[in-house]
């Protein structure tokens, strides 16, 4: 069994904070050199855990970027499904008889229902949030509407 060698360091303090120190150990069930050995060791090893800190900080901006970035994405999406939308509705200008009207309304109808099941389809893939939700929602009673 080997054992841990400590070497011996004398710590000078004023006998307000020897009674401190002693307080914190009664309640930690602890003794004073244990408080003041962990106290030297967090001292010297605060480079390390100030890296940790940083990391922990980095890695939840990284997540705040990755939903920004969702977000934006949904935007474009929601921003590029309402244009083809507004166009695929657009009732055609010009000299047309009915019958060709009727076939562009038609076919914009079907563009619009090929469209809105794309967006349905890309928004489980992506397992949205809230607003995605809303969005398709949205989506689908302005369908029914129609």
């Amino acid at each position: 069994m080997s054992e841990k060698k400590f070497d011996t360091i004398v710590v000078k303090v004023d006998s307000k904070t020897k009674k401190q120190l002693e307080q914190v150990a009664a309640v930690q069930r602890t003794s004073v050199s244990s408080i003041v050995r962990d106290s030297i060791s967090d001292y010297l090893q605060k480079d390390i855990t100030w890296q940790g800190q940083m990391q922990a900080s980095m890695e939840v901006l990284r997540r705040q970027i990755e939903r920004l970035n969702q977000i934006i994405n949904l935007f474009i999406d929601f921003w590029l499904f309402w244009t083809e939308y507004y166009f695929a509705y657009t009732k055609p200008f010009g000299d047309m008889d009915e019958q060709q009207k009727k076939l562009l309304i038609r076919q914009g109808k079907n563009r619009t229902d090929m469209m809105v099941e794309a967006f349905k389809i890309r928004m489980k893939e992506k397992k949205p949030g809230f607003v995605e939700k809303f969005v398709s929602d949205y989506i689908v009673q302005d369908k029914a509407e129609v």
